[in-house]
């Protein structure tokens, strides 16, 4: 694997659902930019970032897992 990939997108599969990650594991995951990605968030057909302090929001494994096994997937 490249050594430029975030060490939570790597072990992401062995994390628990109630554990946090990332925007930048959440882009990596669905492919989409960061404009599209925060898009997505705004329309609300994202999983919603929880904010841990002033400059920090981090996504739940568990409802970015249910985002990824939905049948209709992202549409924008």
């Amino acid at each position: 694997m490249p050594e430029n990939l975030p060490i939570d997108f790597i072990n992401f599969d062995k994390y628990p659902d109630s554990a946090f990650v990332g925007y930048e594991v959440l882009m990596l995951l669905t492919g989409l930019s960061r404009t599209t990605l925060w898009r997505g968030i705004k329309y609300g057909k994202l999983p919603q970032p929880i904010k841990f302090s002033e400059r920090k929001l981090f996504f739940n494994v568990g409802e970015i897992r249910n985002f990824l096994n939905k049948s209709e997937g992202f549409n924008s």
